[in-house]
């Protein structure tokens, strides 16, 4: 399995895009789609066929309002693949009409199908090779963390809030976690983000072995060798990684 980060800023980052994500395994699957992303994938990724799926964790336009000038350039762009788009049952209610708010009427002349799938806590979602499941976190709307799963490994994406005793359990022996983690130490004002202490003590205590910190306060990320210390310090066995846009990382089962 490939990791192409597309983008792991915080949601107003200009330097390093919001976070987003591609997973490349037989199936090609995007994890987030936020306001910032469309550029880097259409730079990474300009087959309009490319991607098989899109995961969207949540609804705040730094994982979600991407996907109306998305899914428009792939259907100028000649896309006739169905396209899977999964998520909670927040964003499924209102993402066609954040897409009908942007260009009125144009999912009408998409030449491609798209399909809603709902994302439940009691169930995955079987995408081909791959098996997705799912845990809510602590956010100001309703925010899903995802676990992706093939043969016998497993990744893990927060997208964005606080680990719950949920998450934990869905992030147990993964081989990696992708965790928003806003600051280094927990917050008290900022209960609805995840921080580094918090991510790389849950993960160990998990049983992971390889953390990428995202999502990252865009100043303090401007201080990376602060983040890095910091974590190093935290972190008993577990690899830190802090990822810059267009990294790519091929992830084996360890």
């Amino acid at each position: 399995m490939k990791l192409v980060f597309l983008g792991v800023g915080d949601a107003f980052d200009e330097r390093r895009g919001n976070t987003s994500i591609a997973v490349i395994s037989e199936t090609k699957l995007l994890l987030d789609c936020g306001y910032l992303a469309p550029k880097a994938i259409w730079r990474q990724f300009p087959d309009p066929n490319f991607f098989d799926a899109i995961y969207l964790s949540h609804l705040h336009g730094d994982h979600t309002f991407g996907i109306p000038p998305y899914l428009t350039r792939l259907w100028l762009d000649g896309r006739t693949k169905p396209l899977k788009i999964i998520a909670n049952p927040e964003v499924i209610e209102k993402l066609p009409a954040i897409i009908d708010l942007a260009y009125p009427g144009i999912q009408k002349d998409f030449q491609y199908e798209v399909e809603f799938i709902q994302a439940n806590l009691d169930g995955s979602v079987l995408l081909n090779e791959l098996e997705l499941t799912f845990a809510p976190t602590v956010h100001p709307v309703l925010n899903y963390a995802i676990r992706v799963s093939t043969g016998d490994l497993a990744l893990c994406y927060s997208g964005d809030g606080q680990i719950t005793k949920e998450a934990k359990q869905l992030y147990a022996d993964a081989d990696w976690l992708i965790q928003e983690s806003f600051t280094l130490e927990p917050d008290p004002k900022l209960q609805m983000h995840g921080n580094v202490r918090d991510t790389i003590e849950v993960a160990e205590a998990c049983g992971i072995g390889n953390i990428a910190l995202t999502h990252v306060e865009r100043k303090l990320r401007d201080r990376a060798n602060e983040v890095e210390s910091f974590a190093k310090e935290i972190a008993q066995y577990a690899n830190i990684y802090l990822p810059d846009p267009d990294d790519e990382l091929t992830i084996e089962d360890s």
